[in-house]
């Protein structure tokens, strides 16, 4: 199981160091398939160059050493671009960094490959690549496929022709056998990439900013008569297409849609980025070019849909992070009370005790007609179940269990099954997988992903979702009933449970790190259903611990006789009889319910609650994975990151051996070499000795070297034997170990851990390991048990004496003798350098004393002056704090000030607003005045004319009728005089009035103004003065005050002298009680550090308090956004299901719409 990763960007700028980055983290998210190496290729600076970084170890090391590598800009951008990356479980060829991939076709990389599964006839191709004259850089059986595809391309240009970049991978595939998930890259054909799959997992997420026009993608079958059509394929000629263009990238006005592609072996890695994403079907061809996606098939008809859907991902990033959890395993342990909701949610009614599983819905009725019958089912290994070529028959139905959904094995004992007719069922963890596509029907358990090699979580939603397979399996049967509404209200109750044995957590680490991390085996115990949790159990603790466990169900045929005072034992006894382990005085640890009183306190226990005989099993396994953590991350192994245990013999060029060969795995124990005359034992037991220095550990004469290489070969050999230093015998700190002994004509080199070393260093390294030539009997070549059995007394005397160790005891004990004699002078020089250390001791004592007495004196002056500063400082805050209470004071009087300075600012706006209409109102009326003043001065006039008119008339004696009207004229002149007199007195009244309100408005303003200006006065004194003689005798006036001031803090001054003087005769009186305060402190000193070792304690119960709170919240949150994302879902479905319902109505009522 590998990871592999891909990144397209088209007519989206990235620079080199965004794409690393971006491979480099799907990577991480991939590595919990593989950890053994990892690598990239990017795009070079120049037309057709590729970039090629490649590690052993995780994807930290990678990134290292893509951060150390100075040659290449990192800062290049890139309009289009494709990248790949992958991380490696090794499978064929130890690690190494030539093994890792990408693989290249050439030293120019014209094809580059990264894939994930294995290819069964790789050895016949690569031995025909090689009669072609390709040559091989590594072990692998990647590299095939990046030759063939060499080879098909030089073949082809040999013609002058030119394939497609598709028709071309079409070959490749059809060519290999096996399981594979394939992504390929070309200079021939930059900024494409074409992926393929069969058996492996592989999808392809698809990000752009525009809306897809349709959410699928078209499959496009090629019409060729000849299944090596590719061979006429000119190269500016086309293929004929059933289907022309993929509809769901084609924009709206023509124009390029920028894109951006995503290819990994698991949602995990894409789910950052985008999610929407395509699977693959086996045999699918994807090919990547210019922005769009093309899916073709390697065969034209073969039963599978024309269309590939994009789907979207319901998977959070959140999911995939560790949060507060220091590992992936823990922090899916404790997310197990909420996968068992989720894995439950929607199916089961709770309140009718019925259960609903919608994928089996439509094969109830089948899946009751094969299985109950009273017919027992059987569990089978699907690589066994392969093996044994079991019968299957069409009224068979089968249940594939599988947590990712792509388990090799599983797949292929489910094509099997189908093959057959049976009725197949999936359970697995994992929507759109393989499994769940393949299989008729099934059961999604939605524990989320889970990212720890070992499974959790995913264990025990797999056990609740068979379990609700055989509730509803069985709810027509009526004797049954009693016995389902019993597990039904089991599992109500059981995340409630879950989260009361996780509780224990601290428990059970005391316990694994007390009793079982010094121990090398663990046997674990139990009966009935708990047979199934001690076989779970076992397993965790093997392959996260790595710590033998074995499982005993019956136990007194053969387990009891392990069981003694040294063997930790756990028994599984929820509601069950006491094994017998005590008799054999065994101290077990008992797995037992809460309240159980049959379980005394002589034993050690972990307490589970008691449940349904058959959901036990769920409760009881929980202390076991956290057992199998703890253990782990005591003996400090990666949690996440199982090892894989390797250990192997490499040779090349050495006696018969031209080619490399390597022989893995070997066995801790003995390890028999056997097979006919002629076939190489010997010289294989020559070369492990030649390694060994059993063999020409001293100087190699040229004949001697001649013998040693290969006739055919290029003139140098070497053999590589890898250790496995699990147990530490050799003195590095490394799991294994690689010692490799290079022969040449010229040369004859040792080199450790790829760095080479001198023959001394590797020969004091065997030895320190029991590796020596005084004991070559860690070998036993061919004849050597002949010898031995034939040899006399005395040659038998020799031989035990050589396998105790009796010569190397001689050397040793003359090389010790030298040693002593070396010592012994040594020893001499140490008592004269310790003489002269103890006089220099001995003053440095008395200058010890005198530097004690000073730290106390310093310490009584420190202590003083810090108790008069202290007073100082107290007389000082006093003096502060009365200047601030002035302050406090002066200030509300100014803000009072202030604010009635302001009040008299408005009023005296609104008395001028006044005051101006007052005058207008003053002016209207004088010049009213002014005008009946003219008009009565001209009727005046005109009287005065009249009368002198009148009194001529009256002389001159005029006609009657012309005097009367005269007369008349007279009056009416009168009349008028009259009204403009009372007219005139109005407007003098009028006037009278306006001017006493004109003098009372100046009067206010003149006092407003001079209430004002002593406002003014107040904030800025220096207005107030008029004259320069003013402001000098108010300045001399302040002089005045201010020597008045200096006077009195001249007495203060000499007030202050005294006090000083005063506090010196307090200070000698301060030295004569020195005594006292010095034990006061110490007394204060100790009494101080007890309460700050108390509160250091209640600090550190606290931040346990605030970790458990942490967990707690991130539970929550969880719960919250389950609950969430669950409500969204069913509001979803239950509009999708309005929407169905008035559609059925609308045929039901036969209901037209307006158009027909």
């Amino acid at each position: 199981m590998c990871g592999i990763f891909a990144y397209v960007n088209y007519l989206n700028e990235r620079d080199r160091k965004t794409i690393l980055n971006t491979l480099l983290t799907g990577l991480g998210r991939l590595e919990y398939r593989g950890y053994d190496s990892a690598g990239v290729a990017v795009d070079g600076d120049k037309d057709g160059e590729v970039l090629i970084f490649k590690q052993v170890g995780k994807v930290a090391a990678l990134r290292k050493l893509i951060e150390e590598s100075k040659t290449n800009d990192m800062n290049r951008k890139f309009l289009s671009h494709t990248s790949m990356a992958h991380t490696r479980w090794a499978t064929h060829g130890q690690p190494s960094p030539t093994n890792s991939h990408p693989h290249r076709s050439d030293p120019k990389a014209q094809f580059t490959v990264v894939h994930n599964g294995i290819i069964t006839n790789y050895k016949e191709l690569r031995t025909l690549l090689e009669m072609k004259g390709y040559k091989f850089e590594s072990d692998t059986d990647t590299e095939c496929a990046a030759k063939l595809a060499l080879y098909i391309w030089d073949q082809q240009k040999a013609q002058g022709k030119t394939p497609s970049f598709t028709s071309l991978v079409k070959a490749v595939i059809k060519e290999l056998e096996g399981a594979f998930a394939f992504i390929f890259k070309s200079v021939h054909f930059p900024h494409e990439m074409v992926a393929t799959r069969r058996g492996s997992p592989l999808l392809i997420g698809v990000k752009t900013e525009k809306k897809l026009k349709v959410d699928f993608v078209d499959v496009e079958f090629v019409v060729d008569d000849d299944l090596n059509a590719f061979m006429n394929t000119e190269q500016n000629a086309q293929p004929k297409i059933r289907r022309t263009q993929s509809r769901a990238f084609l924009s709206e006005d023509g124009n390029p849609i920028p894109m951006e592609y995503y290819l990994a072996s698991d949602p995990s890695a894409i789910i950052e980025h985008t999610k929407r994403v395509l699977y693959l079907e086996d045999d699918d061809i994807a090919h990547i070019s210019e922005g769009e996606l093309h899916i073709h098939r390697l065969k034209k008809e073969d039963g599978q849909s024309t269309i590939r859907t994009i789907q979207t991902l319901e998977l959070e990033l959140a999911e995939i992070m560790k949060g507060s959890f220091d590992h992936f395993m823990q922090k899916e342990i404790f997310e197990q009370p909420e996968s068992v909701v989720n894995t439950m949610r929607g199916r089961i009614n709770f309140d009718n005790h019925s259960v609903t599983l919608g994928g089996l819905k439509a094969y109830l009725s089948t899946i009751r007609r094969c299985q109950l019958t009273e017919i027992p089912a059987s569990a089978e290994l699907a690589s066994d179940f392969l093996d044994r070529k079991t019968p299957i028959f069409r009224d068979d139905v089968c249940v594939f269990v599988s947590q990712s959904g792509e388990t090799a094995d599983t797949i292929l004992a489910l094509k099997y099954c189908v093959e057959r007719g049976a009725l197949c069922v999936g359970v697995t963890n994992t929507v759109g997988s393989s499994i769940s596509r393949e299989t008729h029907c099934g059961v999604h358990i939605n524990a989320g992903p889970e990212i720890g090699v070992a499974s959790t979580k995913a264990y025990t939603s797999q056990f609740i979702a068979l379990l609700m397979i055989a509730l509803q399996l069985s709810d027509d049967r009526v004797s049954k009933s009693e016995r389902r509404r019993e597990i039904i209200d089991g599992l109500k109750e059981l995340p409630r449970q879950i989260k009361t044995v996780l509780e224990t957590d601290d428990h059970l680490k005391k316990l694994s790190k007390d009793v079982l991390f010094k121990e090398r085996s663990l046997l674990l115990m139990g009966r009935g259903f708990q047979n199934a949790t001690c076989l779970e159990g076992a397993l965790k603790i093997k392959e996260v611990s790595y710590m033998h466990s074995i499982l005993a169900g019956e136990l007194k045929h053969g387990p009891l006789a392990l069981v003694d005072e040294n063997m930790p034992v756990v028994l599984i006894m929820t509601k069950d009889s006491l094994y017998p382990v005590t008799a054999r005085k065994g101290q077990p640890i008992i797995i037992c319910n809460i309240g159980d009183t049959n379980i005394t306190d002589k034993y050690r226990t972990i307490r589970v609650p008691l449940t349904v005989d058959c959901l036990q099993g769920l409760l009881n396994i929980i202390p076991l994975q956290l057992m199998s953590y703890h253990l782990a991350c005591l003996h400090g192994v990666d949690v996440d990151c199982p090892r894989n245990l390797a250990k192997s013999v490499t040779i090349q060029g050495f006696k018969s051996y031209r080619d490399q060969t390597t022989l893995d795995p070997f066995s801790p124990e003995t390890n028999v070499i056997v097979g006919r005359n002629g076939s190489g034992k010997s010289n294989f037991f020559f070369a492990i000795r030649f390694v060994l220095g059993d063999v020409f550990s001293s100087k190699i004469s040229l004949e001697e070297r001649a013998s040693l290489l290969n006739e055919g070969g290029v003139g140098s050999g070497y053999v590589e034997i890898v250790f496995n230093n699990e147990d530490g015998r050799f003195p590095m700190c490394k799991d294994r170990v690689y010692l490799r002994r290079t022969v040449g004509m010229k040369k004859d080199d040792y080199s450790l851990d790829r760095k080479s070393v001198t023959r001394s260093e590797v020969m004091n390294l065997l030895q320190s390991a029991g590796f020596s030539k005084s004991n070559p009997y860690y070998i036993v070549p061919q004849g050597r048990i002949t010898f031995l059995t034939n040899a006399s007394d005395r040659e038998r005397m020799g031989v035990l004496e050589e396998v105790a160790g009796t010569r190397v005891y001689e050397e040793h004990r003359n090389e010790s003798l030298k040693i002593i004699e070396e010592t012994e002078g040594k020893r001499k020089k140490i008592e004269e350098l310790m003489k002269h250390i103890e006089e220099r001791l001995e003053e440095l004592e008395d200058e010890k004393k005198e530097l004690r007495e000073y730290y106390e004196l310093e310490g009584d002056r420190k202590s003083l002056e810090y108790v008069s500063c202290l007073r100082e400082i107290q007389e000082m805050q006093r003096v502060l704090d009365e200047l601030q209470n002035y302050r406090k004071e002066d200030g509300d009087r100014i803000r009072d000030i202030e604010e009635e300075f302001r009040v008299n600012e408005e009023r005296i706006k609104e008395i001028e607003g006044e005051r101006e209409v007052k005058r207008d109102k003053l002016r209207m009326v004088q010049v009213e005045k002014k005008q009946i003043e003219e008009d009565l001065n001209e009727m005046m006039r005109e009287i005065g004319s009249n009368e002198m008119m009148l009194k001529d008339l009256m002389e001159e004696e005029i006609e009657e009728g012309e005097r009367e009207r005269m007369e008349r004229r007279l009056e009416e002149l009168n009349e008028r005089l009259m009204e403009k007199e009372e007219e005139m007195s109005v407007i003098r009244g009028r006037i009278e009035e306006e001017s006493r309100a004109e003098n009372e408005l100046v009067l206010s303003l003149s006092n407003d103004v001079v209430e004002r200006d002593g406002f003014m006065g107040k904030m800025n004194r220096g207005k107030q003065f008029k004259s320069v003689e003013e402001r000098n005798e108010y300045l001399r006036e302040q002089m005045k005050s201010v020597m008045e001031a200096v006077e009195q803090y001249k007495e203060q001054d000499e007030k202050l002298g005294q006090q000083i003087e005063n506090i010196r005769e307090k200070m000698k009186r301060l030295n004569e009680v020195n005594v006292e305060y010095e034990s006061k402190l110490k007394r204060g000193f100790e009494s101080e550090e007890d309460r700050l070792n108390e509160m250091k304690k209640r600090r550190d119960e606290l931040m346990d308090e605030r970790k458990g709170l942490w967990k707690n919240q991130v539970k929550l949150e969880t719960n919250i956004k389950a609950a969430k994302e669950e409500i969204d879902k069913l509001e979803r479905q239950l509009v999708n299901k309005n929407i169905m319902n008035i559609e059925k109505l609308v045929k039901k009522m036969n209901i037209k719409g307006k158009d027909d």
